[in-house]
């Protein structure tokens, strides 16, 4: 849950169906999935899941599975923000 309100909280979105607790898609209005992916893996070294089909550049999936804390989803949201604003 609170993954998924910092993801509604900075003005991204979730998908509407039924959601698994092990992953939150993360959906975008552009389609900056991809270039969030690269960035997040080679500037930060930070990994989420690509998904492919008609989502692939605008979605991608963050895992709860380990030993995750609030401090690494603030993190990965710090980064994400910080991405999106160099690429708007």
């Amino acid at each position: 849950k609170y993954f998924r309100n910092l993801v509604l909280n900075n003005g991204f979105y979730l998908p509407e169906y039924p959601l698994s607790n092990a992953v939150t898609p993360v959906r975008f209005k552009k389609p900056i999935a991809k270039i969030i992916f690269q960035k997040l893996k080679d500037d930060y070294g930070l990994i989420v899941n690509p998904v492919g089909g008609k989502y692939e550049d605008y979605m991608f999936r963050v895992a709860h599975i380990g030993n995750l804390t609030k401090e690494d989803y603030d993190k990965l949201m710090q980064r994400i923000i910080e991405i999106v604003n160099k690429i708007n």
